[in-house]
């Protein structure tokens, strides 16, 4: 394996930054890359520099599977669990799946809760996938000791597709009925194997089967995972009545437009704190690039998974089920894993990543079509209208949604435009290198000319430039069951949300947002009036943060002059008022008894405390860095 250190993104800029100072061309640059020209002439511009393709060239990382790495990973994971570290052996195995060479049929269609029929994957060289069969059933022990039984016969379902018919270990099959015995799926038991019911003659179980189970629950109740699968995440909720016109909004929700506020949702009636006003799941999402949270959570739904499946081809990313597996390789991951490690490797942002993703749910032709389509309908539509189709639906499913978001990209940095210019020019590379995207109607593979090149470079500029004023954090709350205070909202990746861009910001939002993996709910977190103006917040919470420092990063992250009615009226943060309250009531006039006025001091200050956790738990879902 290439132990060289392969450059970065923002290295390879740097170099092509110093060879256009040593030709004299940064004025050249200046000229060509500012907000009067259009995304095609920037791109073209970029693309004609032999600096550019003498500078900006990736090192390629391939996807693989590491079958001797995964082997001793799986062994390493092993030796945990006979010591008894189950955390350790579970995270060791987990990783050792996404190693293991994995079959390459598409197995994606078939349902692991089920008996497999997999006579097409035992002609593969079994050898191969010896490693994938043995992680599976040492995880399905480890799963077992847990006590998730449902998801203990999921891994020994997929051990008897992988498998060797004649190698399978009596004991997984004993260990798959003992968990439908505790499921009370007794039917489904006898019919795999009668030896536990040999003794009666009905579907009561043999005694001395009984005390084996009964010695597993007793031995494994001593076991402290730290409540790993103590929590699932749950289904969204559902809107009750959506807006005929934009499905994503609650019935309470209409779309308004002013030359000032732009488009802006108002409530049509009025609306109590916790009511669901907007229910959506992410246009494109994905989890964020560091290893541990490609790991952890689901490269589709990106709910976190503690059991997961591997994709068949890379070792980078995890799947919670098959189905999820099945719709990701099927809308971009088929392609995308070809090109993700490159730019894991090149450190590129959140946005490369996610429009990759948004272009690769295409192909080239779709795109273009659709594309052209567009650009005739921002000329021709009023902005109001932008993303509505010809029935006059806001359907986020729909591309035309994402390609006609909002971005104040005339006030883009010439720096910042450069920077998308070179993202755009690699990921432009990249895609002209993958076998499936530059595909006529018959599937066959092309080679593009310039005019192609030029267009899929300035539709990938495009969405780079939108993106960042759209993008979404996609939060989860990591809870310590011992102590709830030290809860925290962790950022774990982010997502294109089109009915929620519709929202303008206030920093007294008057909605707050959850995530249910990659869905997004918005609840209404005050009284909303009718005719009220339902507003977000894109990070900067009067409460927390103070004008002095929201303003500036407002006018420099999302290129606008808040004039909400928190900012307009100097509303303190919470800390401020905190401070205020408590030297009021030190220095203020004393009640009868001095025990009395510490015990109001010390209920005043607890409640405050535990007020602006809240609120900081709350508006801490709201954004990390400059996501929303």
């Amino acid at each position: 394996e290439n132990k060289i250190m392969a450059p970065t993104f923002g290295e390879l800029q740097m170099d092509l930054m110093s060879a256009l100072a040593s030709s004299d061309m940064l004025k050249d640059l200046e000229s060509h890359i500012n907000h009067d020209q259009s995304e095609d002439s920037m791109f073209n511009w970029i693309w004609g520099l032999p600096e550019a393709h003498a500078n900006l060239v990736p090192v390629p990382k391939a996807a693989t599977k590491r079958g001797d790495a995964a082997e001793e990973l799986r062994k390493v994971g092993w030796d945990w669990f006979r010591k008894g570290n189950i955390r350790k052996a579970l995270e060791l195995l987990n990783k050792c799946l996404m190693m293991a060479p994995h079959p390459k049929c598409s197995i994606s269609n078939s349902d692991a809760t089920h008996e497999p029929d997999s006579d097409n994957t035992k002609s593969q060289n079994e050898n191969e996938f010896k490693t994938l069969v043995e992680v599976y059933a040492n995880r399905s022990e480890v799963l077992f000791h847990l006590k998730q039984y449902e998801k203990c016969i999921l891994d020994i379902n997929r051990v008897l597709t992988y498998a060797d018919p004649n190698s399978i270990d009596e004991a997984i099959i004993e260990r798959k009925v003992k968990c439908l015995i505790i499921l009370g799926h007794h039917a489904e038991a006898k019919s795999i194997s009668p030896k536990p019911f040999e003794i009666l003659n009905n579907n009561d179980i043999n005694l001395d089967f009984i005390e084996k189970i009964n010695d597993h629950i007793k031995d494994s109740s001593t076991i402290s995972v730290d409540h790993m699968f103590s929590y699932q995440s749950p289904d969204p909720p559902k809107l009750i009545e959506c807006n005929p016109s934009i499905p994503n909004f609650s019935h309470a929700l209409d779309l308004k437009f002013s030359p000032e506020k732009g488009r802006y949702a108002v409530a049509t009636k009025d609306i109590k704190p916790g009511e669901v006003v907007l229910v959506e799941a992410s246009h494109v999402s994905c989890p964020n690039s560091d290893m541990e949270n490609l790991q952890t959570h689901c490269c589709y739904c990106l709910k976190r998974c503690h059991a997961p499946v591997p994709c068949l081809n890379c070792d980078k990313v995890v799947f919670c089920n098959e189905n999820c597996r099945s719709i990701a390789l099927d809308k971009f991951h088929n392609d995308e894993c070809e090109i993700l490690p490159t730019l894991i490797s090149l450190n590129m942002d959140k946005k490369s990543i996610q429009t990759l993703r948004l272009i690769l749910q295409s192909t080239f032709l779709k795109l273009r079509n659709s594309v052209s389509r567009l650009k005739h309908e921002k000329l021709t539509k009023t902005e109001q209208k932008h993303g509505f189709n010809s029935d006059g639906i806001y359907n986020s499913n729909d591309y035309r949604t994402v390609y006609h978001l909002e971005g104040n990209t005339k006030h883009i940095s010439t720096a910042d435009l450069f920077q998308n210019c070179g993202m755009a020019f690699l990921l432009t590379k990249l895609l002209i290198n993958d076998k499936d995207f530059f595909v006529d109607e018959n599937n066959q593979k092309f080679e593009p000319e310039i005019q192609d090149i030029t267009f899929l470079g300035s539709t990938i500029l495009h969405h780079l430039s939108t993106f960042p004023f759209n993008v979404f954090a996609i939060t989860e709350v990591n809870k310590n069951i011992h102590k709830p205070k030290m809860n925290h909202i962790k950022n774990i990746g982010s997502g294109i949300y089109p009915s929620a861009s519709l929202l303008n910001h206030s920093c007294d939002a008057s909605t707050v947002r959850c995530n249910f993996g990659n869905v997004l709910v918005m609840y209404a977190k005050k009284f909303i009036q009718a005719g009220e103006e339902v507003s977000d917040n894109y990070g900067y919470s009067y409460q927390i943060v103070p004008k002095e420092t929201r303003i500036p990063e407002l006018r420099i992250n999302y290129k606008f002059e808040c004039s909400c009615e928190a900012c307009d009226n100097n509303w303190e943060t919470m800390r401020k008022v905190s401070e205020t309250k408590t030297t009021k009531i030190k220095y203020g006039a004393k009640s009868n008894s001095e025990d009395k006025s510490d015990h109001t001091n010390n209920n005043l200050e607890g409640e405050l405390l535990k007020y602006k956790r809240i609120l900081h738990e709350i508006n801490s879902s709201e954004a990390s860095e400059s996501d929303r």
